[in-house]
């Protein structure tokens, strides 16, 4: 192999390493970052919502919901079906910041509020909070 073939091969080695690093980095540093914590009214919290799988949470005004097929209401926060009371709260296991707590037939749920009024998202993490694996639920806009 010629010599300046091999400079090339090397350069270009320290180059794919350094962005693979800076990828890994990037992964990390942002793995365990809270969303930003948003603060709806009751009304703004009533409705329907759902999760990337079609599970719908139906938070009704007078304090009930259920919960059909929804990420985070099954016995080990897969998802799940339940039924029940919930109330706003100031924080929870999800981290500090505005959320809701469910407390259902066979268990209690906490999820924060995070996202836009235009936009706003249910959510917690699921298993350990260091993967990042998350469960988000969605507000429904009637049209």
């Amino acid at each position: 192999m010629k010599r300046g073939t091999r400079a090339f091969l090397i350069a270009a080695a320290v180059v794919l390493l350094i962005g693979i690093a800076g990828v890994v980095a990037k992964s990390l540093v942002h793995a365990n970052e809270t969303p930003k914590s948003l603060s709806l009214s009751k009304d703004e919290v009533v409705g329907a919502w759902r999760d990337p799988s079609g599970g719908v949470l139906r938070i009704n005004a007078d304090g009930t919901f259920t919960a059909h097929s929804v990420c985070g209401f099954g016995i080990t926060r897969e998802s799940g079906s339940q039924h029940g009371t919930w109330s706003q709260v100031s924080s929870g296991d999800w981290a500090d910041g505005p959320g809701v707590m469910f407390i259902g037939t066979t268990l209690q749920v906490g999820l924060g509020l995070t996202g836009s009024h235009a936009a706003p998202e249910l959510w917690r993490y699921q298993g350990d909070p260091d993967e990042n694996h998350r469960c988000v639920v969605h507000k429904v806009r009637d049209h």
